[in-house]
């Protein structure tokens, strides 16, 4: 079965090779910054998208905020690089589905763990996945917090992440490390950032790595607005398939 899917995955990968050229930040020079713009067909404008392209890895950077009672949102995020402009789509379907049970599996809120909250919370996943659209590696970072007048205070924050091993098609993606990297609380906001690292030894073919970051980090502020930003670098074999999303819930 494994190997079904496998072939499944390479027969998909191939077929993007033949039908799109290959990313040209797959190539480019070193640590060249692009600031995107939204595409007409996007169906979110972001307050922010930058694309960062090194000679061996890219780094796209997503920023927003999240109303209040927004509920669950998620988008996958692509990029034009040859119009430098960005699409944010809107995950449905059983594309959000495998999205969403995986952090109904695996994140902190759906894990009795939790002892305190607070009187508000933002909730941050980022998920990379593959071309048939299975989830190969998910980061969370939850943040709860309260005020007092204009002065915001951590109530509790919760962090951690899921590696596929084995994902559908049969790849084996593992976690380096989870690390917190940042915290801040006062006026007006508290800040807590974490970030992981992954890495994949049959992303395509077998003894040869890819390898994947996210990080992300949540703001809280007064009245509980929210802003966060996720960010995602891709590098080593094929990385220029796998594909971006982020969810707030």
């Amino acid at each position: 079965m494994f190997k079904a899917k496998r072939m499944l995955c390479l027969v998909l990968s191939l077929l993007m090779l033949i039908c799109f050229t290959i990313p040209v930040y797959a190539i480019e020079s070193t640590n060249k910054v692009i600031q995107l713009s939204p595409d007409a067909q996007t169906e979110k404008i972001l307050d922010n998208v930058e694309l960062i392209i090194n000679t061996d890895s890219a780094t796209l950077t997503v920023k927003d905020h999240k109303e209040k009672d927004a509920g669950l949102e998620s988008y996958t995020v692509t990029i034009d690089k040859e119009n430098n402009t960005y699409k944010a789509r809107k995950a449905t379907g059983k594309e959000l589905e495998k999205i969403t049970s995986t952090i109904e599996r695996n994140s902190p809120s759906s894990k009795s763990c939790l002892s305190s909250r607070g009187s508000y919370s933002l909730r941050v996943a980022a998920t990379t996945f593959d071309p048939p659209g299975y989830v190969l590696c998910q980061t969370y970072n939850e943040l709860y917090w309260y005020n007092e007048g204009t002065t915001s205070y951590l109530q509790s924050r919760y962090e951690d992440y899921y590696a596929a091993n084995p994902s559908p098609p049969g790849t084996h993606w593992y976690c380096n490390g989870l690390y917190w990297t940042g915290l801040s609380q006062g006026v007006p906001s508290v800040t807590s950032s974490n970030t992981a690292d992954f890495y994949n030894w049959d992303f395509m073919l077998p003894n040869y790595a890819t390898y994947v970051n996210h990080s992300i980090t949540c703001q809280g502020g007064w009245n509980g607005s929210a802003y966060y930003t996720a960010s995602t670098t891709r590098s080593g074999e094929d990385y220029f398939l796998l594909s971006f999303n982020y969810t707030t819930y």
